[in-house]
């Protein structure tokens, strides 16, 4: 039999098969990105491949707008790798979508080869860190600069912020433009989302922060993405005041892009002396890098979605 490609549209199947493949290889998905993955752009889609009408492999192409797409979820079962398999899938997706497109992702770094050959190009890189929720309250509770700037900055829940301000603040930092505004409005408003938004005495939008329970919340706790601020102090109580709110033996996941932001490796280090990182992802495009404010961006917005 021979591999079978074709793009999802069962909601079931994503749940079922795409997000238990990501947990059961331990990437921490979130409880219900599978609800995010309809609200992205207008091309591509998530796809999967079968054989003898089992699922094996699958990719996402998420399309943000008309010139810009985040692959993630690319994955193929154990027992089936060395078959070109997983590359089939990729290829069917990829060829859904304007060749002149950027295309982007996250990889391992054992991955970055394979990326090479299929053109992509070396951006930076982000590392993954586990933050106790207690050692961040205990750490930034009696933080002087965090209690200075709290007089000057307060933080709201990011839905009750005019959304049109949120999104121009997230897409000027990020670089690149939401073509559909309702992916952003179920970033902030998921029941398994907490988002804050900072705002500075005139109500500018200078920070914003999400947390979401991953889909085993026991084992692998929270993700944190994005974490957006104008400087590290601001980000310092977007995430003080994020880790109140969750259970204090509980952990977050942060993906800090410290390579090209030094205050976000900072902040990790402040949070875990050790500083040993649980992985590394190194941001790949096709064409230019997005007009990127890294002295703002600590943490990404999900390795499978956005980045």
């Amino acid at each position: 039999m021979e591999l079978e490609v074709a793009q999802v549209v069962s909601k079931v199947t994503v749940h079922d098969f795409v997000l238990d493949y990501c947990d059961r290889m331990e990437w921490a998905p979130g409880k219900m990105d599978d609800s995010l993955y309809w609200a992205v752009g207008q091309g591509a889609g998530i796809y999967v491949g079968t054989l003898n009408e089992q699922p094996i492999t699958g990719v996402a192409i998420f399309q943000h707008n008309e010139s810009y797409a985040f692959i993630g979820l690319y994955f193929c079962e154990e027992q089936h790798r060395g078959k070109s398999y997983g590359l089939k899938t990729w290829r069917v997706a990829r060829a859904s979508l304007n060749p002149d497109i950027n295309l982007v992702l996250d990889a391992v770094p054992s991955a970055v080869s394979l990326y090479e050959r299929e053109g992509f190009k070396r951006a930076w890189t982000s590392s993954f860190y586990a933050l106790s929720t207690k050692t961040i309250v205990q750490e930034y509770s009696k933080h002087p600069a965090i209690l200075l700037r709290k007089r000057e900055v307060c933080t709201v829940p990011a839905n009750t912020v005019d959304f049109q301000k949120l999104k121009s603040y997230v897409e000027n930092v990020i670089g690149i433009a939401f073509a559909r505004s309702d992916f952003l409005n179920l970033w902030i408003t998921l029941p398994s989302h907490t988002a804050l938004a900072a705002l500075n005495e005139s109500q500018d939008v200078v920070g914003f922060g999400v947390i979401r329970e991953t889909i085993t919340l026991d084992k692998n706790g929270y993700r944190l993405g994005p974490l957006l601020a104008d400087s590290g102090d601001i980000a310092r109580i977007l995430l003080y005041t994020l880790a109140k709110d969750v259970c204090p033996k509980q952990k977050f996941i942060i993906a800090a892009p410290a390579e090209i932001n030094p205050e976000a490796n900072r902040i990790v280090t402040e949070l875990n002396t050790d500083c040993v990182e649980e992985g590394v992802n190194i941001r790949m495009y096709t064409k230019a890098d997005p007009p990127i404010i890294a002295a703002k961006y600590f943490s990404v917005f999900s390795g499978n979605i956005v980045g």
